[in-house]
């Protein structure tokens, strides 16, 4: 199953990219088993086994680093690193063929963390200068 052409070319994430990525993986959950085409993201693509282009896309994009989080809900952007501690863990649980979802979501999980401190700390200054 092919990746989209601007996802493919992408060597960094842009906002419009995560934008785009987003809507992609919120549109396949919400139409995971349906066969049809769609051009509403802007491409089209048949989706016979949305299933597999899911886990496939997804596992894509947390190569790229993005935090996405697998679960009983499907699969989803977070903003939570313990979400994605979870996630992994029930990677770590399922054993051999998810090990590199693991080791993916543990670093875009530590990834989510150090932006977070930044924010926080960049927030902190600006709220009390130094004179």
């Amino acid at each position: 199953m092919a990746i989209p052409k601007y996802i493919r070319k992408q060597s960094e994430y842009t906002p419009d990219f995560v934008n785009k990525s987003h809507r992609l993986l919120n549109y396949l959950s919400d139409n995971v088993n349906k066969n049809y085409r769609s051009s509403e993201l802007g491409f089209l693509f048949t989706v016979k086994d949305t299933g597999r282009m899911l886990r496939y896309y997804s596992e894509y994009l947390l190569r790229l680093g993005l935090p996405i989080s697998t679960g009983d809900y499907g699969y989803k952007f977070t903003d939570k690193p313990e979400d994605l501690y979870r996630s992994a863990k029930r990677d770590q649980a399922i054993g051999q063929g998810a090990m590199e979802r693991y080791h993916l979501k543990i670093k875009a999980a530590r990834k989510l963390e150090r932006q977070q401190k930044k924010l926080l700390a960049a927030t902190k200054s600006e709220k009390h200068p130094i004179h």
